[in-house]
């Protein structure tokens, strides 16, 4: 059921840690070599806490690695620390609601088909979104120049 979305947590046993997922240690290694790191969640991002909420997926098998990052004086990630890891599985009311929502627009899409206030509207909302998506996608690659 898509309403319970896989995740992991892993408290926070090291000051600062970064956390790499993959579906193998090789995708896991690679993404290391990348600096591609899992996404730990916004409080996390905000520093409100330490411990990192990932997500995983719920179909396959799923490589992590904790990774120490480098000081001063030498390679960060040759210290041993423990670290456990807990896999859990919790309900989202936004993924439910979201779910309510699509249902609720399919079964009644002939209705709003039909109704100019939604069409406009909905064209309108399109537009604005597209063209915000192009603004940023231009915005985006003139800063990496």
């Amino acid at each position: 059921m898509k309403w319970l979305p896989e995740g992991m947590s892993i408290p926070p046993m090291l000051q600062d840690f970064t956390v790499y997922t993959g579906p193998s240690m090789e995708a896991v290694r690679a993404a290391y070599a990348a600096k591609q790191s899992a996404w730990c969640g916004f409080d996390r991002a905000l520093g409100r806490t330490a411990a990192c909420h990932a997500s995983i997926s719920p179909y396959g098998t799923t490589a992590v690695a904790v990774v120490k990052p480098k000081g001063w004086f030498g390679d960060g990630g040759a210290e041993a620390a423990p670290c456990t890891l807990r896999r859990e599985a919790t309900f989202s009311i936004y993924r439910f609601l979201a779910s309510l929502l699509g249902s609720y627009l399919f079964w009644n899409a002939p209705t709003l088909a039909s109704n100019t206030a939604f069409r406009l509207t909905g064209g309108t909302l399109g537009f604005m979104a597209l063209s915000s998506a192009v603004l940023l996608f231009i915005l985006y690659r003139q800063a990496l120049v």
